[in-house]
């Protein structure tokens, strides 16, 4: 089912059943390279960073088997997107537990600006701990504080994409960041004894 449209992809309702694993595996685009006469290492940073996903399924009846056959079907190999995101990290566990936060500016492409906290508090959100801007998945790398206004600092990964404007409304629970299949072929496996499996899918940022 089409639920949105980003950069002329449809976006595609993800279904809520039958995963048994997600793999998610950050990016930085550096290398390095080391002296053969000095041993001294030099790094490259080219200023990049994205998630890459691996999908993982059980064996599943027919039933549930379904929805996710029409899904990879309707994504149409790497021609649409979909959300998607870790249940199991659905709150923070940092102290902060409302909505109405909202984006106000980025200090660099890691570090972004934030309204809408209760004032001079500390903890509301914890390293690891997820938002969501539009429609792009975040970590929060450092305890955020805040100021005396409702004001915070939040350092980010990866860094900021679609340039935000200010006001933009902050997703702090059950966060989803937009994927697309990293390979156009799709396929699944029926058998009498271990019913419908659907081999792991690889899955890259939608960029």
């Amino acid at each position: 089912m089409i639920i949105g449209v980003f950069n002329g992809a449809n976006i595609i309702q993800t279904p809520n059943s039958a995963l048994t694993e997600l793999e998610f595996t950050a990016h930085d685009a550096t290398s390095a390279s080391q002296s053969p006469w000095s041993g001294a290492t030099s790094i490259y940073n080219w200023a990049a960073q994205w998630w890459t996903l691996m999908i993982v399924y059980p064996a599943m009846s027919r039933a549930q088997a379904q929805p996710w056959q029409a899904f990879l079907l309707e994504l149409r190999g790497q021609t649409n997107v979909f959300l998607i995101g870790n249940p199991a990290e659905a709150v923070p566990l940092g102290s902060y537990a409302g909505t109405g936060l909202t984006f106000q500016s980025a200090t660099t492409l890691n570090s972004i600006v934030v309204a809408g906290f209760p004032a001079s508090q500390n903890n509301l959100f914890l390293p690891g701990d997820s938002i969501q801007i539009g429609y792009r998945l975040y970590k929060v790398l450092e305890p955020v504080n805040s100021n005396g206004t409702g004001g915070a600092t939040i350092s980010i990964f990866p860094q900021l994409r679609d340039n935000p404007v200010a006001g933009t409304s902050i997703i702090t629970t059950n966060t989803q960041g937009l994927f697309r299949l990293a390979k156009a072929d799709r396929n699944w496996n029926y058998s009498l004894t271990a019913g419908y499996t659907i081999p792991s899918i690889q899955c890259m940022e939608a960029l």
